[in-house]
């Protein structure tokens, strides 16, 4: 699996930050160091995902102490699926499920007032996020359940420790 495929997407992680969300992950999206003219030459993404205890030439510190410390303004933590869900905590289940030929992945929220029985996980639908890796579906979740408020980024900032 791409490593890509394991973490939230660039755009996602931008978006977590800007809600205040501690940047301190495994991985990092890190601009690609290359010129414009290298970058389209040779096809280069913009931004590339690398291990937080990366560490650069002629620098003590390592990518995620750079990054912690708010040295790097134009890097982002690339979160995984194990990151997102300690975000999350419990009751906040994800699935895979194939449509069309492709899969999909699901992320919602678990009603926990209504459990009728240990076999049934009943959800609202409201909360339902569809995306195409299951890291991109919790982020979006994540994302989704900050901005109405269900869980402050407080308590997420708390857990990541």
């Amino acid at each position: 699996m791409k490593l890509e495929n394991q973490c939230c997407n660039l755009e996602q992680a931008k978006e977590l930050r800007e809600l205040g969300v501690k940047q301190d992950s495994l991985f990092y999206h890190f601009p690609d160091p290359n010129t414009e003219y290298v970058k389209n030459r040779y096809k280069l993404k913009d931004y590339d995902v690398l291990y937080g205890n990366h560490h650069f030439p002629k620098d003590v510190k390592n990518l995620r102490a750079s990054a912690l410390a708010g040295d790097l303004k134009n890097t982002f933590s690339a979160f995984t699926v194990a990151e997102l869900s300690v975000m999350l905590g419990d009751n906040f289940p994800s699935w895979s499920f194939k449509h069309k030929g492709k899969t999909k992945w699901i992320a919602t929220i678990q009603i926990k007032k209504e459990k009728r029985d240990k076999k049934t996980v009943l959800t609202e639908p409201a909360f339902d996020r569809y995306e195409e890796t299951q890291a991109q579906a919790l982020a979006t979740l994540l994302i989704a359940t900050i901005k109405v408020k269900y869980i402050k980024v407080s308590a997420i900032n708390k857990r990541l420790k």
